[in-house]
């Protein structure tokens, strides 16, 4: 509909309509940050995640090397 056509409201309900509008944003706001917060959070884990695993396999990876080093002097 127009403006034009469009009746007027009672006062009281322009302004119910007006808080509700004003609660909905805040509700979507609050969400939206949640949201954001949740997502930073899950990928900070996977990067911590990610950095112990590289340097668990460094780790094993120099241990192999030591071994290999140790049985061949032995073999010798």
């Amino acid at each position: 509909m127009n403006k034009k056509n469009q009746k007027k409201k009672p006062k009281e309900e322009q302004e119910e309509e007006e808080e509700q509008k004003k609660k909905n944003k805040k509700k979507r706001r609050r969400q939206r940050r949640k949201r954001k917060r949740r997502r930073t959070r899950t990928r900070r884990r996977k990067k911590k995640k990610k950095g112990e695993k590289e340097e668990e396999e460094q780790e094993q990876e120099e241990e192999r090397r030591r071994r290999k080093k140790i049985t061949r002097r032995t073999r010798t």
